[in-house]
């Protein structure tokens, strides 16, 4: 079975394909979190002890190889279900807080809030629409149980979930992360929830 790398190409699942595609990931994941950001395709290659050619292959530019960390980087990222309003916001916002505190989080980030213009900051927001589609579905579940306002707009909800986290782990706000992270959620569920 072959799969999509960012820019479109197929890639073979498993194997030696998959190895290199996530040692990849895993490179530009990791010179990211050092806070180099300005690498280039050669520059990965090396650092991955792969052939130029191969990396420049699969993924040409650096935009490409950002869009592929970014994959590996927010695979595990889902909408939790604990069958509750105010638990699946507790939860959700616990999870991105501990993503958006992580250096890597922090380093592509601090990219997009530099230049909201440049190639890897439109990747960002174009990788990230429908991961915050898929999480926002904690809105709809809360208005199937009658705990969420009907007129909850669910990309408003993630909005303003997303907003104070990233002001606290971007922008050098640094205040207690844990902390900003109970308060958000304890307003969201307050405010959306039927008795809000």
């Amino acid at each position: 079975m072959a799969e999509s790398t960012s820019q479109g190409k197929r890639i073979r699942a498993g194997g030696r394909s998959e190895v290199i595609r996530r040692t990849v990931a895993e490179t530009v994941l990791d010179m990211l979190r050092q806070g180099d950001s300005t690498f280039s395709v050669a520059d990965v290659a090396k650092r991955a002890d792969l052939p130029r050619s191969t990396v420049y292959r699969w993924w040409p530019t650096r935009v490409d190889l950002v869009g592929e960390a970014l994959t590996l980087h927010t695979t595990t990222l889902t909408a939790p279900d604990t069958g509750s309003w105010e638990g699946d916001v507790r939860e959700l916002t616990e999870e991105l807080a501990d993503l958006f505190s992580t250096p890597v989080e922090m380093a592509l980030n601090a990219i997009l809030a530099a230049d909201t213009q440049s190639e890897i900051a439109q990747l960002q927001v174009t990788h990230w629409l429908p991961i915050a589609s898929d999480l926002s579905s904690i809105v709809q579940r809360g208005k199937d149980r009658g705990e969420v306002r009907a007129d909850a707009d669910p990309h408003l909800v993630m909005q303003m979930i997303v907003g104070p986290l990233l002001v606290v782990t971007t922008f050098g706000w640094r205040g207690d992360v844990a902390a900003t992270a109970r308060d958000v959620a304890a307003t969201i569920t307050r405010a959306f929830g039927c008795g809000g």
